[in-house]
This record gives C-alpha cells, structure tokens and sequence, in this order.
C-alpha cells in the first residue's frame, strides 16, 4: 500500500513538474544585472549638490544672471485701437427721438421676452403678444417675429431664434454709424504705437544678443580648454553657466566632460555634482554627452577620470558592450592599475560577457579586493555563468554574517530566481526571492541597485501573481518530504 502511495506521489510530482516547465518556460530569459560598474564609479551613492556659490569656480568667470526676454506683441496696458471693422459713432441728433419713441417700446418688448423664458407664463404670453400681433405696436416692423413662432431674417424668434431680439428699434434705427474721423484717429495712434513698439523690441533683441554673446563666449572657451586638456580652465567657465542656466541644454555636454576633466584635482563636490546630473539627465543630453566625452577621450586616452565618466555615461544609455569596450582601452594604456581591472570586470558582467568577466577576474590583482568583495564578486560571476547552486550557497553563507548587507540580499535573491529557473524541484526559490529582493530594494544605498532590484522584484511579483492560481507549483519540496 505504501508503495502505491509513493507511486501516486512520483506520479503528482512529474505531472507538477511538467506544469511548472511549461508555466515558467517564458520566464527563462531572466537576466538580472550583475554588474557593479556604476558604483564603482560613482560610490554607490548619489545625492544633490550644488556648486558653491562663493567657491572659486563659481566666482572666477561670472556670468550676468539674466533671462532672455521675449519679444512683445503690444505694449502693456497699451493695446491696439481696432480699426476692422471700424470705429463707429453715436448720431445724436436720432438720441432725442429714440428715448421719446423708441425706449419705452424697447423697454416694454424686453419685459415680454423676460416673460417669455419662464415656461407657465410663456404659453400665455405667446398668442397674446405673438399672433394678435401685439408686438407690431412694440417692435421695429424690420424685427418683427413671425406669428409661427420661429426664427425671422434676423435669426430672432419667440422659440427657436438664435436670440429674442432685444432693443430692436435701438437696433434698427440706426443709431451709430461708420466714423472716418475716428478711425483716422486710431490708425495714426496704432501707427505710433507700432513705431514705439519696434523700438521696445529692438532694446529686446540687443538686450537678449548680450546674453548670448556672454553665453557663446563661455562655451567657446571652455571647448578650447577641453581641447588643450585643462579641466579646470574649462570647469571655471561651465560651472558658473550651469550655475546661471542649469536648463540650458546646448551646454550640458560641455558641463559634463569639463567636470570629468576636473574631477581628479577639483575639490570633493565635482565628483557627486557630476554622477548626479548623469543620472538626472535625459537621454538626449546623455547622447550629446557621450559624443563629447568620446572625442575628448580620444584626446586624452589615459585620463582615468574622463574615461570612467564616458563608461558611466555609456551604462546610463543602456549600452554595457560599448561602456565595457571603453574600460578595455582604458586598461590597455592603465594595466597595472587595479581600478581599471576591477572596471573591466564589473562592465563584463553588466553586458553579460561570461568569458571576459571570467578573464578579467583572473586579471585581477588578489591584493586589491579584500575577502567579502572577492567572495561577492565571484559569486556573481557563477550566477552569470551559470553555476547557480555554488553561488546560491556562497551567498547564503554571507548573508548570515551580513544580513543587513543590500547587495548580498539582491545577488541572493537572484541566485534563489536563477536556482529556481534551472532547477524544477526548487520552485520555492521562486517565493524565497521575493523577500529578499524587496528588502535590497528598500535598503538600496543608490538608484544603481535599487533600480537593479526593482526590476528584479518586479519579475518576482509577476511570478507570484501566477503562482496564486497554482500554489502547487511551489509546493514539490513538501510533497518529497511526505
């Protein structure tokens, strides 16, 4: 009996596995970054910071603090006199008559059309004034309503008019006309109001070239700084622009790499100032920037700090094979230097590149990295290269010494995904790994990680959506243990 019971056992658990292969086949393209080349260059943390105002860079070159100024339309408080249609003008001499004979018939009309919007009274009020007609002693004969009720030449009706007509005879007396006396008075006075106009707008455009003018000169000095290799002679000219016109988008690529330039000899806030308007930027002023930084580069091919900056510009664009391209050619004029090994291999792994990270770590001087970076970084290499078990259980060994440690709990919960993918028997990996990538994400020290982790935990979150259909799936462990 226990043997069929067993039997029945094995046989739930290859049709659970099965289920589960087919469930999880769209998930095996999983590739969670593994890489760490952004906080190696940046620290691992960014923050705002602001040049200081009364630093010498910022106050060396100073730059007006002024906005360009739009040109006017009209003058304030002073518009244009409209001239189409013409001015009109009251004719006076028909004043006296219209207020013996034609306002109180105006008056009593716009009493009955006043009437005439209340519904009770409007049923009552129609045949009286409408089909007698009433309104032929009230209204100008060029106004009448017709007696049906709808809408006249005028589009004025008792119903369906566009309007009740009110004051026709004020209307159809004619008690305005065209004046040409006033409207060669408002002609001569837009005429000198045009004139005034211009004059306002050409201070404008002198006004605005000025900014430009201190604006070209800045950028202009500071590419032919760039161009001789004098970081700080290009920094003493970007700095107080960006201080002036932090949105000025034509000059973020100048900022970027005269910072990158500087970095090495300027004091500590280039370092933070820089990675944080990368990362703040989008990706057009990120594509500008590396096209700068690569020709600058290409100048200077042995700055390290000019190239780590285009390698980081290139990992903020998405392009991990060109950043890891850049961070070769740096190590070839730079071998000895255990950065740039150490850059190599963390670019290798953010592009996926098993075989050069593997190269690259055998590269790398033992003496640079101490124990927990050296266990961290070969435990992502296994993740990367496939070995998913060793690196399960190397992590797991340091989180139990450093449970608190962001990027150990991320790289587990990795390896508990990764494990999970490779292994149909460990599909609680898939649950185990939902907690600890939430936990790397809340405790991430910069937006690299926590932008790594989220995606993660992003995945992870759509596997347990699925799985709460199938809790079987996550279950085969505790069958086994029966």
């Amino acid at each position: 009996m226990n043997g069929l019971a067993a039997l029945s056992r094995l046989g739930v658990l290859m049709v659970l596995a099965v289920s589960a292969v087919a469930s999880l086949a769209g998930a095996q393209g999983f590739r969670p970054g593994l890489g760490q080349a952004k906080e190696l260059i940046d620290g691992g943390s960014i923050r705002q910071v602001t040049p200081p105002r009364n630093s010498e860079e910022s106050l060396t070159y100073t730059i007006p603090p002024e906005m360009p100024k739009s040109l006017l339309t009209e003058l304030p408080d002073r518009p244009f006199k409209p001239v189409d249609p013409p001015p009109r003008s009251l004719v006076w001499w028909k004043l006296p008559f219209y207020t013996a004979l034609g306002l109180p018939r105006d008056m009593v009309d716009a009493t009955i059309g006043a009437l005439a919007k209340l519904s009770l009274v409007s049923v009552l009020v129609y045949p009286v004034y409408e089909v007698v007609p009433t309104q032929c002693l009230f209204r100008d004969p060029r106004d009448w309503h017709r007696w049906d009720a709808h809408k006249n030449k005028n589009e004025h009706g008792y119903y369906d008019g566009a309007s009740w007509g009110w004051f026709p005879s004020a209307h159809q007396w004619g008690l305005t006309h065209e004046s040409e006396r006033k409207l060669r008075k408002y002609k001569d006075y837009n005429h000198a109001l045009k004139e005034e106009l211009r004059e306002r707008n050409v201070e404008i455009e002198a006004y605005n070239q000025g900014i430009e003018s201190y604006k070209r000169d800045a950028r202009r000095e500071a590419l032919a700084a760039l161009q001789t290799g004098n970081g700080r002679e290009a920094a003493l000219r970007m700095v107080p622009y960006y201080n002036v016109y932090p949105l000025d988008e034509g000059a973020f690529a100048l900022f970027v790499a005269s910072l990158a330039l500087y970095r090495p000899d300027g004091p500590e806030w280039v370092g933070p100032l820089l990675c944080y308007e990368l990362n703040d930027a989008q990706p057009g002023l990120l594509a500008q920037a590396e096209e700068v930084l690569t020709k600058t580069v290409g100048r200077f091919p042995e700055h390290a700090a000019l190239a780590e900056t285009l390698i980081y510009t290139r990992l903020l664009m998405g392009g991990g094979e060109d950043a890891h391209r850049a961070a070769l050619a740096l190590l070839d004029r730079r071998p000895a230097d255990a950065r740039c090994q150490l850059l190599v291999y963390e670019t290798a792994l953010s592009s996926n590149l098993g075989a050069n990270a593997q190269a690259a770590l055998g590269g790398i001087d033992a003496q640079s990295l101490n124990e927990r970076d050296y266990t961290l970084a070969l435990a992502r290499l296994r993740l990367l290269t496939g070995e998913y078990l060793s690196a399960h259980q190397a992590l797991a060994a340091m989180r139990e010494a450093t449970p608190d440690d962001a990027y150990v709990n991320y790289y587990l919960g990795c390896a508990e995904l990764m494990r999970a993918q490779s292994e149909d028997a460990y599909l609680e990996g898939f649950a185990h790994s939902f907690d600890l990538l939430e936990r790397a994400a809340l405790m991430a020290p910069g937006p690299a990680l926590r932008l790594r982790a989220g995606q993660a935990l992003s995945y992870a979150r759509g596997l347990g959506k699925r799985a709460e259909g199938r809790p079987e799936l996550f279950s085969i462990p505790e069958l086994l243990s029966r």
